[in-house]
């Protein structure tokens, strides 16, 4: 694979090449001690703000100035905006992306992936995706197969993935993922689990918000690199990309989550992010600087740990582990990349990850501890040749 080939590659798995909503920006500083005390300033050009509608006064990206490349949609009870009822609506969105998978996660954690079924999308062609419907839940007698078919025939807006469809009439209503992210942590509270964690708490918001930019910035710089930038200029942003992540490890050796004992959404996206850390973003780092300069995932200890912990708290599934080689599809095939990409490691990746992260002691409490953990690893991805597109979401439902 190019250079060029990676960059792209990173771009459209991380939603840096479609997302420009999820450009956004919290101009309150972060309160003293939060996570983001003692990491490097970022300068990004972004911006937020309190928008007023016909829901009530709300924090909500804002996106840049002129032609919108989403189509956003939010959930509450006045005309103009969307119902929140189960069974109502349909999520599709192509696993092999970091934002669809993020947002998996999320609504397994919350106990949404029940009232709002998840499809699962396969690319068809450079800006299209068919969808994968065992269930026939869209409707019709024959469902259209290819997401594009979904919006309407609206030339201005091209498909992305992730996209919330109405499950009466299989359009598409929204596909800004970080918008379905809040809205799904905020609007559709009444419908979570009630031993669901509250990932978006109100006094953590503005800190959880300062994280994700920082762990946005950490795939930034990965696609940067293999960028049409100086050899020097790569250097210095690969030791920049490392000084982040030693911090965050020195972090995490003093608490469990990213704020202590609060498991938030900004666990899901340094997840999600370490998932794709050997398998895309560090061998285009290296394709650039060479093999030497850049760390693998276990040699930073207390991240390594740390997404252990998650990954036995139940943040990933069956469809989720074959799109980053954790377990093979049906026909015993892996995909591409893997945890740590040396040869003779690849039956031994799901082990790995399933070493006991020895990391409860590190807080008093967390959101898990008033009942059974939702889902572990052993429960949700199972040893062996799996059928893809069928994997489970939490034990105490799915056996």
């Amino acid at each position: 694979m190019t250079v060029d080939a990676m960059a792209s590659t990173l771009a459209s798995t991380t939603g840096l090449a479609q997302n420009s909503l999820a450009q956004t920006h919290d101009l309150t500083r972060p309160r003293q001690g939060c996570l983001t005390a003692g990491l490097p300033e970022d300068k990004l050009p972004m911006h937020s703000t309190t928008l007023e509608h016909p829901g009530g006064a709300r924090r909500r990206p804002v996106p840049p100035p002129g032609p919108q490349p989403h189509l956003v949609r939010y959930f509450g009870h006045a005309p103009r905006l969307l119902a929140v009822e189960p069974h109502r609506y349909l999520m599709a969105g192509d696993l092999a992306q970091a934002p669809a998978r993020r947002l998996s996660i999320l609504m397994r954690l919350l106990g949404l992936d029940e009232p709002v079924p998840y499809l699962a999308l396969k690319p068809a062609g450079p800006d299209d995706w068919s969808i994968e419907d065992p269930r026939r839940l869209l409707p019709g007698p024959l469902p259209k197969r290819l997401l594009s078919e979904h919006y309407g025939g609206q030339p201005a807006v091209r498909p992305h993935s992730p996209a919330l469809l109405d499950a009466r009439t299989g359009g598409v209503l929204c596909d800004e993922p970080d918008v379905l992210m809040t809205e799904f942590e905020t609007s559709w509270r009444p419908l979570h689990d009630e031993d669901a964690p509250d990932l978006y708490p109100a006094a953590l918001r503005i800190d959880v918000d300062t994280a994700i930019r920082r762990i946005r910035e950490l795939t930034r710089i990965s696609t940067r690199v293999c960028a049409s930038v100086p050899r020097n200029a790569s250097r210095r942003l690969a030791t920049t990309l490392e000084s982040q992540l030693d911090a965050l490890d020195r972090l995490l050796a003093r608490r469990r989550f990213l704020f202590g004992e609060h498991l938030t959404t900004a666990d899901i996206w340094l997840f999600v992010y370490l998932c794709d850390y050997e398998r895309l973003h560090r061998p285009a780092l290296t394709s650039v600087l060479g093999e030497r300069r850049i760390r693998h995932l276990d040699e930073f200890g207390q991240l390594w740990a740390y997404a252990r912990d998650l990954f036995a708290l139940g943040f990933m599934d069956q469809r989720e582990a074959y799109h980053v080689a954790l377990v093979p599809d049906s026909a015993g095939m892996y995909v591409e990349g893997g945890f740590r990409g040396r040869p003779g490691q690849r039956h031994d990746t799901l082990a790995a990850w399933r070493e006991p992260a020895g990391r409860a002691a590190l807080t008093a409490a967390s959101p898990w501890t008033a009942g059974s953990p939702r889902g572990t690893a052993r429960d949700s991805v199972r040893e062996g040749p799996q059928p893809v597109g069928t994997g489970t979401t939490r034990a105490g439902r799915d056996g």
